[in-house]
């Protein structure tokens, strides 16, 4: 209700009428880029438990966990690990931005770059709320560090939220948008 769904309908079948047209091409790119991405990781000599668990936490694919798993991590209080979140964003970030200075790229085009992996990343994770509003946390803090700008954590978390509710007003009244935001802001604070 809170997206401004209105109605449900079950589909039984799905039939492809045309191939995609526009910037949903970009989308099909991403995903199948994702695939090629998960089929590397798993390749490797790993038993099919450690396989499933290793695509659900770097790349959001959680269907392949068994059931068995799942509650071993509700009880132990780490199932959020496979909720792609702020924290693998950040992960992420952390990642590119060290491999870009090992690889000595230029300050001004590592910084200027990290949204875009970090973008194409969050796409293929499937889009969740708290990975988008760290990704345009982050995307903020990148582009005023590559502007030579200091960066100021309260307005990139201010423009976030300004981003998120100018594409989706309805998202001011879910829960999952209010406390991402108070949780990191509080943590700024």
């Amino acid at each position: 209700w809170t997206q401004g769904i209105r109605h449900m309908f079950h589909v039984s079948t799905l039939k492809r009428i045309s191939s995609a047209q526009g910037w949903r091409r970009a989308m099909v790119a991403i995903y199948q880029g994702r695939d090629v991405l998960a089929h590397g990781l798993v390749r490797r000599g790993l038993s099919e438990e450690a396989r499933r668990t290793i695509l659900a936490l770097t790349l959001g694919y959680r269907q392949g966990v068994d059931s068995r798993t799942r509650v071993r991590l509700l009880r132990s209080g780490t199932v959020h690990l496979f909720a792609i979140s702020g924290l693998h964003v950040g992960m992420v970030c952390a990642l590119v931005v060290w491999t870009l200075r090992i690889l000595r790229v230029p300050f001004r085009i590592r910084w200027g770059i990290v949204p875009l992996f970090l973008g194409v990343y969050v796409l293929m994770t499937g889009g969740r709320p708290s990975a988008v509003r760290a990704w345009l946390m982050l995307s903020v803090w990148a582009t005023s560090k590559a502007l030579y700008r200091p960066p100021m954590p309260m307005n990139a978390v201010a423009v976030a939220g300004w981003l998120l509710l100018v594409y989706q007003p309805l998202s001011l009244l879910q829960m999952g948008f209010q406390f991402s935001f108070i949780i990191v802001i509080a943590l700024l604070a």
